[in-house]
């Protein structure tokens, strides 16, 4: 939000204000649950004991699902992503990358923990981003080729099948929507 102050201590940051608030009041949601636990060793054998935890949690509950389901949409609407930016950012350290490289000299028959180790040595001895690949190829000697290395390097190359599992999920999404739109109408009429 273009009036929203930022953090006390970096005025450039926003705070993710409505998500924070969304989180506090899921714990406290959770907080419920132990009264209501202690409360169903009543199941049996019915009194009031636990009446009046029943009138609190169970409304306070569903007054705040309800809340945090439409706050959270909120924030989904208005969620926006820098994706150069992000690129960017993951380019920027070829360290986010070490996993990759680890599996690149696993897969050519370094011992998994040597290969850890190389390239926990190779970061450890990184001053900058420039530093770690070369200081892979320095410690891995003839382990890894450099065109090896920048593919294990590259994220682009690991995105497997994330994309095919968001449209999915995106148009699963999209039908269970529409559902609860249909149910909602049904129950309006």
């Amino acid at each position: 939000r273009k009036s929203q102050v930022g953090s006390s201590s970096m005025p450039s940051k926003m705070n993710p204000i409505t998500s924070e608030n969304i989180c506090s009041l899921a714990r406290l949601i959770r907080g419920f649950l132990t009264p209501q636990i202690e409360g169903s060793i009543l199941w049996h054998e019915r009194d009031l004991t636990n009446s009046a935890l029943e009138r609190f949690t169970i409304p306070y509950t569903c007054i705040l699902s309800d809340y945090i389901a439409v706050k959270l949409s909120e924030v989904l609407e208005n969620l926006w992503i820098d994706k150069k930016r992000m690129l960017q950012n993951i380019l920027s350290d070829p360290m986010s990358m070490s996993e990759s490289v680890v599996y690149a000299l696993t897969s050519k028959g370094v011992p998994r923990s040597e290969a850890h180790e190389l390239v926990r040595k190779a970061s450890m001895h990184s001053r900058s981003p420039d530093d770690f690949p070369r200081n892979i190829i320095e410690f891995a000697g003839n382990k890894i080729t450099d065109r090896e290395l920048a593919y294990a390097l590259d994220p682009k190359n690991f995105i497997g099948a994330s994309k095919v599992i968001c449209s999915r999920t995106l148009k699963r999404n999209a039908r269970m929507m529409r559902d609860l739109d249909k149910m909602g109408e049904v129950l309006v009429s």
